[in-house]
């Protein structure tokens, strides 16, 4: 009884999701460009007897598609 209860909710959430609308691309620019802050260490694992350095980051790359950019 209760694999019923839950397999309708999952079979009608199944066949929601595959019978939606594809989205369509946004207007965004193809290239982008960003700057944030990136953490420096001198060996692989922050321990206390390494020294750690925060500075600044630049970014740059290109949009591949919606979801995935280089």
């Amino acid at each position: 009884m209760r694999f019923r209860t839950l397999f309708a909710p999952g079979l009608l959430v199944a066949v929601a999701s595959s019978a939606s609308f594809a989205q369509t691309p946004d207007s965004t620019p193809r290239f982008y460009a960003g700057a944030g802050a990136s953490l420096l260490t001198d060996s692989p694992f922050v321990g206390s007897s390494s020294s750690t350095i925060l500075g600044p980051a630049l970014a740059a790359g290109v949009r591949l598609s919606s979801r995935w950019a280089v």
